[in-house]
């Protein structure tokens, strides 16, 4: 083992093998991937009206996006706390959290197919330029421009085939999913870049609290005694796991 280790023989067949690891994972979860929406998906906890604005609370908390959205193109245009390499990117993620912010509005005054297409095609935009970012940041900032242009264009093209009638989810959830495994995959083999692990890590678990807490939405909603409904706190916590990549500074300790 130790004349393996001295060669690149261990390394290269430690990258097959990830390699290998990585294609069956990926045939597994596309076979296991939700096609469509389950109908019970649009059936969301509060559907209380206030102003004669039905779903209020679903609407409202879009308002963090919008927030957020502003924060981060402020912080990219003005602070200078961006890398020149890195603003691109987050100027894109920006505009797409704010842009989230007017779609989910749309799809939560009236919940259905046709609406819930305007509130997952900026999504799809956020996630390829979350991707393109990390890439940029950690590896080569050309890969990572391709990343989020080539993921931009597939995401949103089967977003739209899949409204059309054509094609399924299974390429949005793919993007949302295994994107965040990657992302957290890159942070651990590459923990130093202008962007600390310290604030993409937390993002990254916001995020997935933010779904923890959309999982839950009726439970929430009861054990607030119609308070707030989990699939609110969700906006706000997502909204929250945006803002960490901003604020308060790139560059702080590991």
């Amino acid at each position: 083992m130790s004349q393996i280790v001295k060669t690149r023989k261990f390394p290269r067949a430690l990258g097959a093998f990830g390699a290998l690891a990585a294609t069956a994972a990926f045939l597994v979860a596309w076979n296991r991937m939700p096609t469509a929406d389950r109908p019970e998906y649009y059936a969301f906890a509060d559907a209380r009206a206030f102003w004669g604005m039905a779903n209020f609370m679903d609407v409202a908390t879009n308002a963090a996006f919008i927030f957020v959205g502003a924060v981060g193109w402020l912080r990219v245009r003005r602070s200078g706390q961006w890398p020149g390499k890195l603003a691109p990117f987050g100027l894109v993620l920006a505009a797409a959290t704010f842009m989230t912010a007017l779609g989910s509005s749309w799809f939560h005054l009236s919940p259905s197919i046709a609406s819930i297409f305007w509130d997952r095609l900026p999504m799809a935009v956020g996630f390829s330029a979350l991707l393109g970012l990390a890439i940029a940041d950690r590896i080569d900032n050309r890969a990572g421009w391709w990343a989020m242009l080539a993921l931009a264009l597939i995401s949103t093209g089967s977003l739209v085939a899949w409204r059309l009638g054509h094609g399924d989810l299974r390429p949005y959830y793919l993007l949302q999913y295994g994107g965040l495994v990657f992302v957290l995959g890159l942070a651990v083999a590459k923990p130093k870049g202008e962007i600390a692990n310290v604030a993409l890590l937390t993002a990254l678990g916001l995020y997935i609290v933010a779904k923890v807490f959309e999982s839950a939405d009726r439970s929430v909603y009861e054990a607030t005694a119609t308070t707030i409904s989990g699939h609110s706190v969700k906006h706000l916590v997502a909204a929250l796991a945006v803002l960490r990549l901003y604020w308060p500074r790139l560059r702080e300790p590991m």
